[in-house]
């Protein structure tokens, strides 16, 4: 008999994510902590991008949710200390650390601490910039709101002096008779969200973090915040003065440090640039980086609006050391400029290192403990590249930062497709561990009847996920299509990366999975056409080409409408006439056919990046998937054809996951690439009908003309929204964002979610992704949408709390 209850192991955001939705997808939660308060990391930092929203004011409503929530019995100060049993019923032994503060009893009015002798260490949340006593409170917002004692400080505890702050205590709280408490639990599913920490000291010496102006971002977090150890005034640590040149540099990442890129760098990097700025209007503040790979929603445009609103210098670069001046505590970094191709020097008072974020501490303990395996880089290891929520062991499953690097928005999607997985994995057990409780209904309240069936527009690899998930929960689902067959872009695809597995096989899977499943109907050629009435209770009228009608009564929607490829007509010679310049889909759809004879005549290809993308008179956006399928296909080539000259030219390459470092690192290897700008974009002139050729034209970063014939050329272009969307989004009342997809209701907390209650969102409709994480969002809009689903019924006071509370 499976058991309805979930151990979360770690408090942090993908911690409380999957805490709050289980319990509304009917779960017991135990959330544990090894810190003093939830929070993790995100309750360090000053601001997000890229709205700039202040970090604790978005965060510190779900620490409160999860603090009041009666069906989540949170533990601080406490461990896994082992686990048996299998999953559906496992047996898991915790042992919580003395707070010496009763947690019952605590009002949290900080009189203790006030009393408390002046005898101080640094203090950890603030990254040891700020100071602390031995009875103290993490941070103001720290939840639990109870105080706590450090026994390693305590003149009590060390040599039975003191004890004023049990004196001063009004409410009795202090108990120095607190003993270790071994906690035995029993669950039916464990979730691993134990988060990262961020290298400093463990750093080699060429980046100068052992000198006392150089501080790691996390730091600098600290440094910047209004709530910090400097009360938002930007100081810098060795003599609390304002610094007026202000160095950040990226890619802190190489063989003896950490050998991958940790994908949030550059965002974060360029966020602390502005707003330092902001702040500090007349600071000199410039970013040295090798690379830049900001891949996200929004993530080009803000790196574009630093650089032009904010007068931030970017200097593509490569450091050779940074040294002291031992007189001023001044940073003199030695790099090489990589556009002027000559080695500098520049001097700075502060250096801010965007450092590589590594697994927590304690990773490898807790993998012998739940006897689950890590990978090369000592994070827990996923069972399924395109699952990577399942580690190796069934019923323990990985979200959030625990598995390799990711931000705020992927951390929170990865969360609630946990907790709609876990929903699948226990439906016979839900309520099983809930209390049922009397609450007083509001007279004129409202109470809202859920109709259990979804509807998921779009047939898609992110549609189908969905609907297995859900209705492996019990639910019917519906599946409307416009084409005539299942699968999406996905059809178009010759093999995925970097499993290497056909694409037609995966697909094939799913798809008679979906088929196989008796509460899954599909509707193929067909579209909405009309959606009447609110949550729970949705009219939705449907219609084929054939002109058949159906209405169909729903309680949730899922909007999973994908993108298409951008088809760049009369530009760099695409056209009919010309046959060898061709879309990268194209050459997906060339590599499918088996008859390889088009690649007899053709002797030297030429793929194109960024073709018409991160452009003011393109498309302003890094379309995130097109550098690793580009190169994906280049491998492919030259596995068919070795003795092809493979030339690309790009602008930046955005190989944004640790699974992809091996591709970046052979790039070279396997092709000639060629970096370009938008000054000097390749000049394509035909000068053979027959078979065909090509000359190609451009400057590169040292403003060298390289002039190359070609064959074949592969022009990548942007992914944009499916067609006919506007009218989908008056129907749903919903808006557009200004590149024509979907917007999520709140970047960070709220990202599969619209502002329309019920409605949510998944895959490629919001913006462009891979297929691992439009599975992985998939995942999460059916976990998200399938908390109404469970539910029945909801009050309209509930939905209202719901949106306040960005749950």
């Amino acid at each position: 008999m499976m058991n309805g209850s979930v151990l979360v192991i770690g408090g942090g955001i993908a911690g409380i994510q999957a805490s709050l939705d289980l319990t509304e997808l009917g779960f017991k939660v135990y959330l544990i902590e090894k810190e003093p308060s939830i929070g993790g990391r995100m309750a360090q930092f000053d601001k997000l991008f890229p709205a700039n929203d202040c970090s604790l004011c978005v965060l510190a409503p779900k620490m409160v949710a999860v603090y009041r929530n009666p069906d989540i019995e949170l533990l601080t100060l406490s461990e896994v200390q082992g686990v048996t049993g299998e999953v559906g019923d496992f047996k898991v032994k915790i042992l919580k650390k003395p707070r010496y503060v009763d947690e019952a009893i605590c009002r949290g009015c900080g009189d203790c601490s006030a009393k408390c002798p002046k005898i101080e260490v640094p203090n950890v949340f603030d990254m040891n910039l700020g100071k602390r006593k031995s009875t103290y409170l993490p941070f103001p917002q720290a939840t639990p709101p109870v105080y706590l004692i450090d026994p390693d400080l305590c003149l009590y505890l060390q040599r039975q002096v003191c004890g004023v702050c049990k004196k001063v205590c009004q409410a009795g709280a202090i108990d120095f008779e607190q003993e270790p408490d071994e906690i035995e639990l029993n669950v039916g599913a464990i979730v691993v969200s134990t988060g990262f920490k961020m290298l400093g000291e463990e750093l080699s010496s060429k980046w100068g973090y052992q000198f006392k102006n150089v501080v790691n971002a996390l730091e600098y977090e600290r440094i910047i915040s209004s709530s910090g150890p400097f009360g938002g005034n930007i100081l810098r640590p060795s003599d609390e003065q304002e610094p007026k040149k202000i160095a950040f540099i990226s890619c802190i990442m190489s063989e003896e440090d950490a050998p991958y890129c940790s994908r949030v760098c550059c965002m974060y990097t360029t966020k602390n640039a502005v707003n330092t700025k902001i702040s500090s209007e007349n600071s000199e503040i410039t970013v040295f980086r090798h690379n830049i790979r900001v891949f996200g929603k929004n993530f080009y445009e803000y790196t574009k609006n630093a650089n032009e609103d904010y007068e931030i210098e970017f200097i593509h670069s490569v450091i050779s050391k940074i040294e002291e001046d031992q007189d001023t505590n001044d940073l003199i970094i030695h790099y090489d400029d990589l556009k002027a191709d000559e080695s500098k020097k520049f001097h700075a008072n502060l250096v801010v290192l965007s450092a590589p974020l590594v697994p927590s501490s304690g990773t490898e303990n807790l993998a012998k403990i739940l006897d689950i395996e890590l990978d090369n880089y000592n994070f827990f290891k996923e069972r399924s590249y395109f699952n990577n929520s399942l580690s190796s062991r069934d019923g323990i499953f990985l979200s959030g930062l625990c598995k390799g690097p990711m931000n705020i928005s992927e951390t929170v999607i990865n969360s609630s497709g946990v907790a709609g997985q876990i929903a699948a994995l226990l439906s016979s057990a839900k309520y099983s561990e809930i209390k049922e409780r009397e609450i007083d209904v509001l007279p004129k309240e409202n109470i809202i009847n859920i109709t259990p069936t979804t509807l998921i527009i779009g047939g898609g690899v992110s549609g189908m996920t969905a609907a297995l998930n859900i209705s492996k929960q019990g639910f019917e689902t519906y599946i409307i299509e416009k084409e005539n067959k299942l699968g999406g872009i996905l059809n178009n695809i010759y093999q995925l990366n970097p499993t290497q597995q056909k694409a037609s096989e995966f697909l094939n899977t799913i798809i008679n999975e979906v088929y196989d499943c008796k509460t899954i109907h599909v509707l193929l050629h067909s579209q909405v056409r009309e959606i009447n009435g609110s949550i729970g209770n949705y009219l939705v009228k449907t219609g084929d080409n054939n002109g058949n009608l159906h209405n169909l009564n729903i309680g949730v929607i899922i909007v999973a409408t994908g993108s298409q490829e951008f088809k760049p007509k009369r530009l760099f010679q695409y056209n009919e006439e010309n046959q060898n310049v061709i879309t990268l889909l194209e050459l997906e759809q060339k590599l499918k056919n088996e008859d390889r004879s088009w690649l007899d005549n053709v002797n030297h290809i030429t793929t194109i990046l960024c073709v018409n993308s991160r452009q003011i008179d393109g498309f302003p956006y890094c379309s995130n998937v097109c550098c690793n399928n580009a190169l994906k296909n280049i491998n492919i080539l030259k596995e068919l054809k070795p003795e092809l000259e493979m030339l690309v030219y790009y602008r930046d390459l955005h190989t944004v996951k640790t699974e992809f470092e091996d591709i970046f690192n052979e790039q070279n290897t396997i092709a000639n690439c060629l970096r370009y700008n938008l000054n000097n974009i390749p000049e394509i002139i035909k000068v053979k009908k027959t078979p065909e050729k090509y000359r190609i034209k451009v400057h590169d970063d040292l403003d060298n003309v390289i002039d190359q014939e070609t064959d074949l050329i592969v022009l990548v272009t942007p992914l944009i929204p499916s067609p006919n969307l506007k009218e989908l989004a008056e129907m749903l009342n919903v808006p557009l964002d200004e590149n024509g997809f979907f917007p999520e209701a709140h970047e960070k907390l709220r990202p599969l979610d619209f502002v329309t209650n019920g409605v949510f969102i998944c895959g490629s409709a919001e913006f462009p992704k891979n297929i691992q994480d439009s599975i992985v969002q998939a995942q999460g809009a059916a976990g998200r949408a399938s908390r109404f689903l469970s539910r029945k019924q909801i009050s309209t006071t509930k939905l209202e709390y719901l949106s306040s509370l960005l749950s």
